[in-house]
């Protein structure tokens, strides 16, 4: 089951509550300190990679690169696999419908 409600479904309520707002806390503090390294850096000439460069070295740039390859990577296979789910079954009902008659 791919999405939240399927998540919260399968590892319990109570769980899941308190993974979602352990994940807001950490993508609260993680753009906070985005924005304060972008400041400070005058944007760093707009790109995720300068910053990562500017923070961390050449390490924090691959690093960045990284993630956004495997962010794009993962994006890609949600996309698939709700296209798999999702056009085969509705084809299939535009082709053989049935009317009920």
């Amino acid at each position: 089951a791919i999405g939240l409600g399927g998540a919260i479904a399968l590892s319990g309520g109570l769980v899941s509550i308190a993974c979602i707002i352990f994940f807001g806390i950490m993508t609260k503090l993680s753009l906070d300190m985005l924005i304060e390294l972008t400041v400070k850096t005058d944007g760093a000439n707009n790109s995720y990679e300068d910053l990562g460069l500017v923070a961390y070295g050449a390490v924090g740039r691959l690093a960045v690169l990284i993630s956004k390859t495997l962010y794009s990577f993962g994006c890609l296979v949600a996309y698939m696999i709700v296209v798999k789910d999702n056009f085969g079954p509705g084809l299939r009902n535009l082709i053989y419908r049935d009317d009920g008659d």
